[in-house]
C-alpha cells in the first residue's frame, strides 16, 4: 500500500514539520536500546537513565539525529513516563502514548492535540500527522546497514518482538528473501537476507524480545556457488 500510494501519502513540501519531527524522535526513543533498558529499569525520568549529567528533579536530556524527507534533523528532548517533550523552533511539542489497548499516539503541538501514525514498509519508516506523511531514516541504522550488508548477518534494526521466523538452518535463501519478522509499536518489520547463500544459524526464538543490533540469523555465502550449479 505504501509503495503504491507514496506520492499521495508523503507530504513533499511541508510548511511545519515540528509535530512530525517530534513523533520521529519519539519512535527512536522507544526503540533505542539504551533508553528502553533504563525505561524498564527505573523509568525514563530516573537520573540513572542519563549519561550526560543531570539536575535534581529534572528529567534527563536526550539527543536524536535522523533524516526526515532527506533533511538532517537534530532533536533535543526530555522524557518523563510515557511522554517525550521537545523544543522545536522555539515551540513546545509533546508526544505521548495513550494507556488504552490501542496504544494510540498523540502529539500536543502549539496547543493543538494531533493524532500520530507510524508505518513501517521495508527499510522505510513513515511518520504521519493529520494525514501528512514524512519519510524518516535513522543515521545509525543506515550506517550499520551499509557496514553489514555483505556480511551474511541478519541483525535487528529495531527493538521489538519476534513474531515470525521464516527460515531454518540449512535453507537456501536469495538476497532480499524475508528471514525474520519483528513487531514493535503495532508495526511489523520484515528483515531480509543481505546475501544469497545457506542459512547457517537462527539465533532467536518466537516471541523473544530483541534489541537493536542483536544477531538473529547468519547466512553462509560459501554455499552460493553450489546452489547455482
Amino acid at each position: 500500500f505504501i509503495e503504491r500510494n507514496v506520492n499521495e501519502l508523503v507530504h513533499a513540501n511541508p510548511t511545519d514539520t515540528g509535530a512530525a519531527t517530534a513523533l520521529a524522535a519519539f519512535y527512536l526513543w522507544r526503540h533505542d536500546p539504551y533508553c528502553r533498558r533504563h525505561h524498564r529499569r527505573g523509568g525514563a525520568d530516573s537520573p540513572w537513565s542519563s549519561a550526560n549529567g543531570w539536575r535534581l528533579n529534572l528529567p534527563p536530556e536526550l539527543r536524536f539525529n535522523f533524516e526526515m524527507d532527506g533533511v538532517a534533523c537534530e532533536v533535543i528532548a526530555k522524557a518523563s513516563g510515557n511522554t517525550l517533550e521537545t523544543q522545536i523552533d522555539g515551540r513546545c511539542c509533546r508526544v505521548f502514548e495513550s494507556m488504552t489497548p490501542d496504544e494510540d499516539l498523540f502529539i500536543v503541538h502549539d496547543g493543538q492535540m494531533l493524532r500520530g501514525t507510524l508505518l513501517m514498509s521495508g527499510e522505510n519508516l513513515f511518520v504521519g500527522v493529520n494525514g501528512l506523511f514524512f519519510t524518516v531514516s535513522d543515521s545509525r541504522s543506515a550506517q550499520s546497514s551499509q557496514i553489514d550488508q555483505n556480511s551474511g548477518t541478519v541483525q535487528a534494526t529495531m527493538t521489538g518482538r519476534v513474531i515470525q521466523i521464516l527460515v531454518k538452518p540449512g535453507d537456501q535463501v536469495t538476497k532480499g528473501d524475508p528471514v525474520v519478522v519483528l513487531e514493535a509499536m503495532k508495526m511489523e518489520h520484515s528483515l531480509t537476507a543481505p546475501v544469497t547463500g545457506q542459512v547457517r544459524t537462527v539465533d532467536t526464538d518466537l516471541d523473544q524480545l530483541v534489541e537493536q543490533g542483536n544477531i538473529l540469523a547468519t547466512i553462509d555465502t560459501a554455499h552460493t556457488s553450489l546452489t547455482e550449479n
